[in-house]
């Protein structure tokens, strides 16, 4: 519904009419509407309020949707876009800016999921540099336990220790359920890692991921 684009011609209203490459065509066209506007009204932070045309930071503040479309700017070919968003990550994207404890599930698939994904498609190190810097912070949590504890300091480079702890979340400090699923790791939740924390030591070389 936000971001949607005039429909003006059959094939846009009728997708399955369409040719593969008009297909192509209007995806591109879609994406690219999504992140232009998400770089004229949010550019570095977390996620676009498409109806007021401001921005919030409820997941890092560190740029998550910058940093979740690399992979796609790639693909489909963006290569201008690309550029601007790695001269951001170069200069603007700093750990040390994150606040709050926050989901180490969260920062694995967002984070280092999406820099190690681009290092692997482009060749830059500059994104598996990031992706590193990032997957070193995040071992703090499995320092004294086979499963990781979940509520990460990006800022502070510490781990949460104490599962008995409050929710990680002070809006929702009060909330059994709240407390449940960001103070305790679910199996399911912590199996996912392996998949980044792997494609990290393999591009790496390092084994300690």
């Amino acid at each position: 519904y936000y971001f949607s684009i005039q429909v003006e011609i059959d094939c846009k209203r009728f997708y399955h009419t369409c040719s593969n490459s008009d297909r192509k065509k209007y995806v591109k066209e879609a994406f690219l509407f999504a992140w232009t506007n998400y770089h004229n009204f949010a550019w570095g932070h977390d996620h676009l309020k498409p109806e007021s045309r401001g921005y919030d930071h409820s997941l890092f503040g560190l740029g998550a949707t910058l940093i979740d479309s690399l992979t796609s700017l790639h693909l489909l070919g963006f290569q201008e876009e690309l550029a601007v968003s790695r001269a951001w990550i170069e200069k603007s994207f700093d750990p040390k800016k994150s606040y709050g404890k926050i989901s180490l599930f969260e920062v694995t698939i967002r984070l280092i999921g999406s820099l190690i994904s681009t290092y692997h498609l482009t060749g830059d190190k500059l994104y598996l540099d990031k992706a590193m810097e990032i997957g070193n912070i995040s071992m703090n949590c499995f320092k004294d336990s086979e499963i990781p504890h979940i509520g990460l300091s990006l800022s502070e480079g510490t781990c949460n220790t104490d599962q008995a702890k409050e929710c990680l979340y002070e809006d929702c400090s009060n909330s059994e359920a709240c407390k449940y699923y960001y103070c305790k790791a679910e199996i399911s939740e912590v199996g996912t890692l392996g998949l980044e924390f792997r494609a990290l030591s393999a591009a790496s070389g390092q084994l300690i991921y």
